[in-house]
């Protein structure tokens, strides 16, 4: 059999397991992978709070597998831009798209254009060294009050890096420059607003407890809103992680005063942001309360409400998937749609697409998550190579397309030589690695260390 070619389009976890089930199949490979970041793993470095080093260090797992892989790594290449689907559909016999979710599920009534008004994905990737370019966020407008709507893990996750102490912050690989403006900023507030109760919180117990722990901050909690219906005790008596999420939540009602404080809103929707000179300064909350089922108990909003001044608010209600040009994508669900990974609709060409990730499933999951949806669709592509490894591609060279059309780009060998420095770097100043995140520093740190 003739080397099959194979584009994969995303770099993070999903795609990794990609590579991984590819490799296992003993078929003859050669694969391209791109990715609009400069180096590989897409949210272990951009979406993983800056302190849980031991997620991080997944990367050393998912280096191995691309190293062991007949694999070629393009960083800094954006599809649909840089590289597009009229170049590729007819070089390749199989495209693979991994590319996650690009941005937050907005929240009615915010205006996203304030620079103190921010989607977490566009903090996320602050405090993780990169800038986004999806919204006016201005970490320097955080000011000492913050807001954030939502309860799942990337909003623990925020509030936690906001409440802790910077010289715990100063051991991670978080840049420095990030924990000082959050020092400078004062945050002595942080306010989590969640629709609906402590039942159908979605954060993890792991999650929960990692920020409640903290020694620094003052846990404020109405303990009324701990109360349980009888629908949310089925929950409770059905689910662990609603019992586990209930309980630790009991036990904090009641905490020391400190300079620092949580507050936690049950049963609240934004009713309305109010702003003066261009910047949201408070809400206005309105209850809300529960019925239905369990396990599927809908929010009605009361005639109840009030009022909490801020100075920034951040929304962290999920994220959605992005349309890539060319491709099949369903508006509604923000995925691919899909056949056990095989693209439902295929473009015209000689390349036949799949898809595997959070742009296949939503979402939903841990990083883990990824390894079985990502063989299930490498069986797919496994089942159909007899149809499509006869066929003649036409000829392209990826790198020499890179280079003809002067755009930089950055090889896996680029990533050994930055991780090097990074780690290195990361020992002489105390912290986890010292990352590259700019295009200037990621260019001196490969022409002074070739």
């Amino acid at each position: 059999m003739d080397t099959i070619k194979v584009l994969i389009v995303g770099a993070g976890p999903s795609a990794c397991y990609v590579v991984d089930a590819l490799a296992k199949t003993d078929l003859p490979l050669s694969i391209d992978m791109i990715d609009r970041y400069p180096q590989p793993f897409g949210l272990l470095r951009t979406g993983v709070a800056p302190d849980h080093e031991r997620i991080k260090s997944l990367d050393t797992y998912f280096g191995k597998i691309l190293d062991q892989a007949p694999l070629k790594f393009y960083g800094n290449i954006s599809f649909g831009s840089d590289i597009t689907l009229d170049d590729v559909k007819d070089a390749y016999h199989a495209i693979f798209f991994c590319t996650g979710t690009e941005s937050d599920n907005d929240v009615p009534g915010l205006d996203y254009s304030l620079s103190n008004v921010a989607g977490s994905r566009d903090v996320v990737e602050w405090y993780n060294g990169y800038t986004s370019q999806r919204t006016h966020f201005d970490p320097l407008s955080l000011g000492n009050n913050v807001g954030i709507i939502g309860m799942g893990n990337v909003a623990l996750d925020i509030a936690r890096i906001f409440l802790k102490e910077p010289v715990d912050l100063a051991k991670t690989e978080m840049p420095q420059s990030c924990i000082d403006i959050i020092t400078q900023q004062h945050i002595s507030d942080v306010h989590i607003f969640a629709r609906r109760g402590p039942a159908q919180a979605k954060c993890t117990p792991l999650e929960l407890a990692e920020l409640l722990e903290l020694d620094t901050i003052q846990t404020l909690l109405d303990p009324s809103s701990i109360t349980l219906s009888d629908t949310d005790m089925v929950e409770y008596n059905e689910t662990k992680r609603v019992q586990k999420n209930v309980d630790i939540l009991k036990e904090v009602i009641s905490t020391k005063s400190r300079s620092k404080r949580l507050h936690i809103h049950f049963c609240s929707q934004l009713k309305e942001a109010h702003v003066n000179d261009g910047a949201v300064n408070g809400v206005t909350m309105a209850k809300t309360i529960l019925s239905g089922d369990p396990h599927q108990q809908q929010t009605t909003l009361t005639d109840e409400s009030y009022h909490v001044p801020l100075t920034s608010l951040i929304s962290s209600t999920g994220y959605k998937g992005a349309a890539l040009p060319g491709i099949v994508f369903n508006e509604k669900t923000h995925c691919i749609p899909h056949e056990a990974g095989k693209i439902t609709t295929q473009p015209k060409s000689s390349a036949t697409y799949y898809c595997a990730g959070w742009i296949k499933r939503g979402p939903q999951g841990v990083i883990g998550t990824n390894k079985s949806g990502a063989k299930e669709t490498v069986d797919s592509f496994v089942a159909d190579v007899a149809s499509f490894s006869s066929k003649s591609l036409q000829p392209f060279d990826l790198a020499k397309t890179l280079k003809q059309r002067n755009h930089t780009y950055y090889s896996y060998d680029d990533w050994k030589t930055q991780n090097d420095f990074e780690i290195s770097e990361g020992e002489k100043k105390n912290k986890k690695r010292f990352k590259l995140t700019k295009i200037t520093d990621i260019e001196h740190c490969l022409k002074t260390n070739s």
